[in-house]
């Protein structure tokens, strides 16, 4: 017979609720698949795929109003391990970067006094993964070191700074988003301030515009909406114009050059910097419902976009294309490619309140194929983007909405003529490149038209707004050892009573049981072996006259015994035995005279503890019929509840004002918490999880498991019993893979099918940015070099140029091959190290000066020096050239 085990470890952890207005903007989705967003003071972390808290960070004392993760793109090994680093930043201007898995503290920054208006890791430099900008009010940018706390400079402008974002393909580029205009900055650096006060400029809302009014009154709203053009100028706007106030947000589009889009509620600017004006404008109609937040994709070029009603939707771009023009209208005079974004997909709208209603979204950052909706009473729904090949003739044509294509290649190799639809991995597996209307198609392909739709995969349900009424399931026994489950029972003021299982952190059950306030809850305990273990009975608004306190035990006999202790208006304590159809008064206790207005009662054992209306708690030995009074000086005495498990004398007692807990055995207190003092919230309930961890509910819609010193600290998450995350798994198979393709002589086989099937399948399920990006692009160079080399016909050498402009590398991915993966160094070394009988040796000299020169122009004259003497020597080269 095998042996029964049973897991009853509960770890410290919390439960968290309805959000603060002020943690709207506190919410971020990172590299590793895990969500982080603020609760008042806190900040939660869940698993995207499992809807699973996962961590909760308890430091801040005022409200969070940023989070953000720590980005992967760099190279991982032994040195670099993988790494869950986070930063928060609070109303009362403090940054805290954390160490998620362990739970503690990094380093804390603190800079003003007021409300951090945005926060980022620098992501696109090589010297220091430590680098964290953030806008101090009211105008102020600091470069911070994360990892020791140090301001490496800061620099003020004329204007309060709202926001910032950086250019993608030009990390000295930074765009801040001021309470008048925009400030570009062209000169942004790690090691320096920005030199000067940066380019402002002024944009109009697009109903201001005078060219929106005019085209309107000649083409119509229709053809207004696809013409107009805003022009960016750096002369301030008139008073009658609406300017950049109504602006929600500014960002740059990851998957086009030198394009950005401003946010109003009622539409959105593309703007080309180039020719600084508009190229596109996506408005909402009068009953349509008005936008909220925007998030521009990476890997397409496509738009999440999060509306007032809850409503996520994706735009996806048309090219180009004469689809609403017609032989009757005249040919622009000034043509500009202008950017259409069809509306390729919607979720479900939430009910939204008075109480309720959207507060943020974020979007996957390694697929780009699902988004978090994080609502306001702590409510996380997770969309994920699911395609499905459609019949072409259900499609509507007169509805004016391109087709959307299936990929024609994965990993860089072409899909088969027998291939089936590409999984689901990702948005660039779900949309191809070229698989919109206006563009050629390749020829020869398999073209599958898709379908997008959202489907809620994930929800994770808050506690509701207190008040809060708790109780534990009876303790962990011999008898119930089987069939224990560590259950606390939340009764709510709306009626209902959610069952949690504190182990896994997971809502168990949920009992819709009144339409009132749940003042209190008992469990009954087992009786027999024909009854279920564990049956939950409710009390609501149960007024007592006086506190009493009651247990039972079996006689000899086998009949019920049951023993009543109670107090009356003087204080006094009746002990009353209950066997059958008698009642016995077995004892009273006279009061003690220190004692006030007895508030509550606890007995356990030996030993009786009794709390009054001035804080007084007064312990009585039965047997040795001894009583002690404790002056607590603190507030009325609202209830007191023993520890479970036998020979366990701890108790603890709630206040007004907080809960202390006392061992009644030698009559010490052990530890104690206070409201304004410790903590910022105030105790609504109190009970025991364990023999050595108590519960505390309190009014910022939190329930809390500490241990018994009742400090507030955060767990490792290794300590956990949670789904793995993958994040252990992936440091091994990712390291052993670059071990394997990093050695000296890899085969290029063996280069071509780590990259293209396991590689970067393995980067993207495990969230590595740069093992993502590098395999990516050398997968589609890698497949272009397979097919130069397979070309043996002239048929054959005439479709290979056309299968790289068919199939051509993401536009996003471009400077990923000038610089990021680029070292240097390493580079001209190995071009200098060719040797001189090579037929490749003039060529590869010539290009160790070509990189030196393009990066740096100091060390480059002596490597120009070192290759003309050494090709002088080699006779490659005559003395007098």
């Amino acid at each position: 017979m095998l042996p029964y085990t049973v897991n009853f470890k509960v770890s410290a952890r919390t439960l968290t609720g309805a959000l603060n207005a002020h943690n709207k903007a506190a919410v971020d989705w990172g590299w590793q698949g895990l969500i982080a967003y603020g609760c008042h003071s806190l900040v939660v972390v869940i698993d995207s795929n499992t809807a699973q808290t996962l961590q909760v960070l308890e430091k801040h004392k005022a409200d969070v109003v940023k989070v953000k993760w720590a980005r992967e793109n760099y190279h991982h090994n032994i040195g670099s391990p993988y790494s869950l680093r986070l930063a928060s930043a609070d109303v009362n201007g403090k940054i805290i970067v954390w160490d998620v898995a362990a739970g503690v503290a990094q380093c804390e920054i603190q800079e003003h006094a007021k409300p951090i208006q945005d926060v980022q890791w620098l992501w696109n430099q090589d010297a220091s993964r430590d680098l964290l900008l953030a806008i101090h009010p009211p105008n102020y940018i600091v470069l911070w070191n994360a990892d020791t706390g140090t301001k490496l400079w800061k620099k003020s402008y004329a204007d309060n700074i709202l926001s910032f974002s950086f250019d993608p393909f030009d990390p000295s580029h930074l765009t801040l988003l001021t309470s008048e205009g925009i400030v570009f900055i062209s000169d942004f650096s790690p090691s320096k301030p920005p030199s000067g006060p940066g380019k402002k400029v002024y944009i109009s809302s697009p109903h201001s515009s005078p060219a929106h009014n005019k085209l309107a009154a000649a083409t119509g709203a229709k053809k207004a909406l696809n013409k107009v053009k805003i022009l960016i100028t750096q002369e301030k706007p008139s008073a009658e114009f609406i300017t950049l106030n109504d602006c929600l947000q500014l960002a740059y589009l990851p998957s086009k050059r030198n394009h950005m889009l401003l946010l109003y509620p009622r539409e959105i600017l593309i703007l080309d910097l180039e020719v600084n004006q508009t190229v596109g404008v996506i408005a909402i109609e009068r009953t349509g419902v008005p936008f909220l937040q925007v998030i521009p994709c990476f890997q397409r070029d496509g738009l999440f976009c999060l509306h007032e009603n809850g409503c996520i939707t994706l735009r996806v771009r048309r090219s180009y294309s004469s689809i609403f023009t017609t032989s009757n209208e005249e040919p622009d005079p000034d043509p500009v490619q202008e950017l259409t974004y069809d509306l390729r997909s919607q979720c479900d709208a939430i009910r939204v309140t008075k109480t309720v209603r959207p507060f943020s979204m974020v979007c996957c950052p390694v697929n780009e194929n699902a988004a978090a909706l994080i609502v306001s009473d702590g409510r996380v729904m997770i969309w994920e983007l699911k395609s499905a090949v459609c019949n072409r003739n259900s499609r509507s044509s007169s509805s004016g909405v391109s087709p959307l294509y299936s990929p024609v290649s994965f990993c860089g190799i072409p899909v088969g003529v027998l291939q089936n639809k590409l999984p689901d991995l990702s948005l660039d597996n779900m949309i191809g490149q070229s698989a919109i209307a206006g563009e050629e198609h390749p020829k020869g392909s398999i073209l599958q038209e898709v379908q997008l739709k959202f489907l809620l995969t994930g929800l994770l349900s808050g506690l509701p707004s207190p008040q809060f009424a708790i109780r534990m399931c009876p303790p962990l026994t011999t008898k119930n050892i089987k069939m224990y489950q560590p259950l606390l029972a939340v009764g709510t003021s709306n009626g209902s009573v959610l069952v949690y299982h504190l182990t896994s952190g997971l809502l168990h059950k949920e009992l819709s049981i009144h339409s009132c306030e749940v003042k209190s809850i008992a469990f009954r305990g087992e009786r027999g072996n024909d009854e279920s273990p564990i049956e939950m009975i409710k009390v609501s608004h149960l007024n007592l006259l006086q506190e009493a306190e009651s247990k039972s035990e079996l006689s000899q006999n086998i009949s019920a015994r049951e023993h009543f202790v109670f107090t009356d208006n003087d204080g006094q304590v009746y002990h009353l035995t209950v066997e059958g159809n008698s009642v016995k008064d077995s004892a009273r206790i006279p009061p003690d005279g220190s004692m006030g207005s007895i508030t509550c009662i606890a007995w356990k054992g030996d030993t009786l503890v009794l709390g009054d209306m001035d804080g007084n708690l007064n312990f009585w030995d039965l047997k040795g019929r001894v009583s002690r009074g404790i002056p607590t000086h603190r507030s009325w005495v609202k209830k007191i509840r023993f520890a479970p498990g036998k020979g366990n004398q701890k108790l603890i007692a709630m206040y007004n004002d907080g809960a202390e807990v006392w061992d009644s055995k030698e009559v010490q207190m052990v530890s104690s918490l206070r409201s304004g003092r410790n903590v910022t919230f105030r105790i609504l309930d109190v009970d025991w999880c364990t023999s050595d961890k108590v519960i505390l509910a309190s009014d910022d819609g939190c329930i809390r498991v500490l241990e018994m010193s009742m400090k507030s600290t955060c767990f490792r998450m290794d300590e956990q019993e949670l789904t793995a995350c993958g994040l252990s798994r992936a440091s091994t198979m990712l390291l052993a893979l670059q071990a394997a393709v990093g050695s000296p002589h890899p085969g290029p086989t063996l280069l071509r099918e780590v990259s293209g099937d396991c590689g970067l399948t393995l980067a993207r399920l495990y969230g590595d940015e740069s093992e993502l990006h590098f395999w990516t692009v050398a997968a589609h160079y890698l497949h272009s070099l397979s097919q130069e080399k397979a070309v043996s016909t002239p048929v054959a050498k005439e479709a290979a140029p056309r299968d790289r402009v068919n199939n051509p590398l993401d536009i996003c991915y471009d400077v990923l091959c000038e610089n990021a993966y680029f070292q240097t160094d390493r580079a001209v070394q190995l071009l200098l190290e060719t040797s001189a009988d090579n037929q490749h040796y003039y060529c590869d000299s010539l290009k160790a000066c070509l990189v030196t020169t393009v990066t740096s122009s100091g060390p480059s004259q002596s490597t120009i020096k070192l290759v003309a003497t050494n090709m002088i020597a080699n006779g490659k080269l005559a003395g007098e050239a």
